[in-house]
Formats: C-alpha cells, sequence, structure tokens
C-alpha cells in the first residue's frame, strides 16, 4: 500500500486570518504536504499566502504554490459573484490567458494605468511583489 498526499483544505467562509494561519503552520507542523485557500470575497487571498509562506517549511511557498483555476459553479457566480455562468469554458480559458500574460510580464494588454491591489508588481517602479507565481511550462 502506498501513502497519498496529505494536506488540509478551508471552506470559503472562513475568513479569519489568524484562524487560516494558524491552521496552515499546525498543518505544516504535523508534516501536511498541501494548504489549500480557496477563491474568497472577504480575504484578499495573497497577502495571507505570503504570511504562511513565512511561517512554513512545507507549504506554500519555494515553488511550492499551485494556483488552482477553474469554471466554477451556477451557484457561486450568480448567487455570490452576481455574474450570468455562460459560456464558462470559454471565461476559463480567457482567465488562463490573462494569468499566463501576468506571469510572463508586468502588465496584461489593455489593462488600465496605475496600480491595483490584486496586481503587486503595477504598484510603483522597482517594487516586487512578495509572492511569485510560476507555471511549469
Amino acid at each position: 500500500m502506498t501513502s497519498g498526499r496529505r494536506g488540509v483544505g478551508l471552506m470559503p467562509m472562513e475568513t479569519r486570518r489568524d484562524v487560516i494561519v494558524r491552521t496552515a503552520v499546525l498543518a505544516d507542523e504535523l508534516g501536511y504536504e498541501i494548504f489549500a485557500v480557496p477563491e474568497g470575497w472577504e480575504l484578499d487571498s495573497a497577502p495571507v499566502l505570503t504570511e504562511i509562506a513565512l511561517r512554513t517549511a512545507r507549504i506554500v511557498c519555494g515553488g511550492r504554490y499551485l494556483l488552482g483555476l477553474g469554471a466554477s459553479t451556477q451557484a457561486l457566480a450568480e448567487g455570490f459573484h452576481g455574474t450570468a455562468f455562460e459560456h464558462p469554458a470559454a471565461k476559463l480559458r480567457d482567465a488562463v490567458t490573462k494569468v499566463r500574460a501576468l506571469l510572463a510580464g508586468p502588465r496584461l494588454p489593455g489593462a488600465r494605468r496605475g496600480g491595483c491591489r490584486a496586481c503587486p508588481r503595477t504598484r510603483g517602479p522597482g517594487r516586487r511583489p512578495a509572492l511569485v507565481l510560476r507555471t511549469g511550462r
């Protein structure tokens, strides 16, 4: 019998930063290999993941970050985000294209000038994001 990888995944309703970080630290101390933080509408996950990366040895940082993208569900798209659940595969393809463009360079084609909270590369000259995402390609 082979042992599988162990991980912890949080529900999107958990938005308490201290609870999320403490859970990640405990998971790391117990030898878990994966810590999953869901899409959040109440909590910006990038700073939380950065804090987790600074406080753990196995999970999140050092080339261990995986960005999961998916088409979601009709209930989430329409109920939580107020967006029509139409053409999910095309929207996912568009999101993947934009993520790849962000990883390849400093700006998205057609992006407006100025910085934004979700795009740390645009915050100012010489500023580097605390968390850098890389693809396997």
